[in-house]
């Protein structure tokens, strides 16, 4: 007899989970949206009667938002997954895109379902299915990091209409259904752009917590990749050059000018903290990666922004010298974990620290 195969075909278990998931999006997502879009072609009334939402009715507004928030989240977490895998390959020269999951003891490919950012782990109870070998926590808590920073950000930045940001336009009406289903493209593209950049700062600090350097190849790519997002899409850098501060840009050059050299400074300026850093490391810790996370943080966020991260991370640094340990034994405290930290906890107070913090304007 043949070696048995096993079957990829639909069962009645996943069938049923999959109508159930669908009915659920189409009643909570899908139909709302929908009658939203045709109310607005149709005739408009000119007088409303607030009428009290029924409690069905609170539920699945409710609901749509859980779902969308747990959307967006989720992705994060399969982000945070690809991490994992970017970090281990890249440094050692493997393939990322095509290679198969399988386990690091005994080499079993991953089933699907136990490949779920997350779900997985917690199905399999951290260990492997076939050989029962122990999975590291770090997946989970890497994933879990990854759903953090989407989800903190789908908060305090995506359903705000980017409020945290310097210079960012000022809407109206606010939350899930006026940025997302009736979508604001210039929020959507603040936050994919700032989430990416957290997520590319943690994939360099798992690098330097392995003590693995990053391969040139990658370090341009995701150079090019956010100086020229930078440079071609002036929205994901609202904060201007002169933004409150002495400097004046001439009114008689166009716009695109003031955003080149907004995005070239920022750059610059990254580079330049990111070498000055770089001499001042965590006791007990190597860095491989943090200028190369700065010039990032330069090119994404612009120079003020990337002053004041450096400036913090400088005064932390500080503190924990004068403290005079014999020995930082915790492997994942290094220099680029560091800046990571500072530079999500910087975002939702960007806003108020660029008007704060400013230079006095003329």
């Amino acid at each position: 007899m043949g070696m048995q195969t096993r079957t990829t075909l639909m069962t009645p278990r996943r069938l049923v989970i999959a109508v159930g998931l669908l009915a659920a999006a189409a009643y909570m997502i899908l139909i709302p949206s929908v009658d939203a879009l045709l109310q607005s072609f149709g005739e408009q009334p000119t007088s409303y009667v607030v009428e009290d939402l029924s409690v069905f009715e609170v539920l699945r507004i409710r609901s749509a938002k859980l779902a969308v928030f747990a959307i967006f989240a989720y992705a994060g977490a399969c982000v945070g997954s690809f991490l994992n895998v970017v970090a281990a390959s890249a440094p050692k020269g493997e393939s990322i895109v095509l290679r198969s999951s399988a386990c690091p003891h005994c080499q079993t490919p991953i089933r699907r379902i136990d490949n779920l950012p997350i779900f997985g782990y917690l199905i399999l109870g951290g260990r492997c299915r076939d050989c029962q070998a122990v999975i590291s926590i770090r997946y989970l808590m890497v994933e879990l990091t990854g759903l953090a920073i989407f989800g903190s950000l789908f908060l305090f930045e995506l359903v705000t209409g980017a409020a945290n940001v310097p210079e960012s336009q000022n809407y109206l009406y606010t939350g899930i259904v006026w940025i997302i289903l009736y979508t604001k493209w210039p929020v959507v593209g603040l936050y994919a752009f700032h989430c990416l950049l957290l997520c590319c700062l943690l994939l360099l600090a798992l690098m330097e917590i392995d003590e693995l350097r990053a391969p040139r190849w990658l370090i341009m790519v995701l150079v090019i990749f956010f100086a020229g997002l930078a440079l071609a899409i002036p929205g994901l850098l609202p904060v201007s050059l002169d933004h409150q501060t002495p400097l004046q840009w001439p009114d008689a050059l166009p716009d695109w000018t003031r955003q080149i050299a907004s995005s070239v400074v920022g750059g610059v300026t990254g580079l330049l903290l990111g070498q000055v850093l770089s001499r001042v490391r965590i006791p007990a810790h190597q860095s491989s990666s943090l200028l190369t996370a700065m010039l990032l943080i330069g090119f994404a966020l612009g120079w003020q922004a990337s002053t004041t991260i450096a400036v913090f991370w400088f005064v932390v640094v500080t503190a924990m010298r004068l403290t005079r340990p014999v020995r930082i034994s915790t492997r994942w405290l290094t220099s680029t974990t560091l800046l990571f930290v500072i530079t999500w906890l910087h975002q939702p107070a960007w806003n108020w620290l660029a008007t704060n913090l400013a230079l006095p304007g003329p």
